[in-house]
């Protein structure tokens, strides 16, 4: 397989990746980027490649129906392969292409019509949450306000699985 002079370690590995396991859907992606070699490599090293893909690393035959969605996956694959520091921001545009793009904004979840309408008594819930964001506060004050008893634990040591097993086992028998 020709090298294409310019390529991070990384960054060949990526390509070797990408070719061995969608040789079909990327079938002349070497030659394409030694066709267009500084192209190639500016592009590459653009602080957002994934704004413009070069066609030429696009498979995609736009008379194809399926051709929105095929791109999009090309241009995710090759982010993932080549620019694995963009991927994320190649995911956010494809979820703001599909939703809109208020819809992270909008995604918050509506804790009440939850708790109301999809879990009972015999459910317990756990809640996750990113490092450095603690929801709790509004789950305390959402509980308060609709008059539930609540058992906040951090489960984040030994000790918390403890409390946890502990208020399971007490909720159990007073029914709570």
């Amino acid at each position: 397989m020709p090298t294409i002079g310019g390529l991070s370690k990384e960054e060949s590995m990526g390509l070797a990746q990408l070719e061995s396991k969608l040789s079909n859907v990327f079938p002349n992606l070497r030659g394409n980027m030694q066709a267009n070699t500084d192209d190639f490599l500016q592009w590459l090293r653009s602080p957002v490649p994934e704004v413009t893909i070069p066609t030429y690393l696009l498979a995609t035959n736009s008379n194809t129906p399926e051709e929105p969605v095929r791109s999009r996956f090309e241009r995710i694959f090759l982010m993932q392969a080549l620019r694995p520091d963009r991927l994320l921001t190649v995911l956010y545009s494809l979820v703001e292409d599909i939703f809109g793009p208020d819809f992270h904004e909008n995604a918050e979840l509506n804790l009440t019509q939850i708790i109301q309408k999809e879990i009972n008594c015999n459910t317990p819930i756990l809640l996750c949450s990113v490092p450095g964001y603690d929801p709790s506060v509004r789950i305390e004050t959402l509980a308060a306000a609709n008059g539930i008893q609540l058992a906040s634990i951090a489960i984040g040591s030994a000790e918390g699985f403890t409390q946890a097993d502990a208020s399971i086992k007490m909720g159990t028998k007073n029914g709570r």
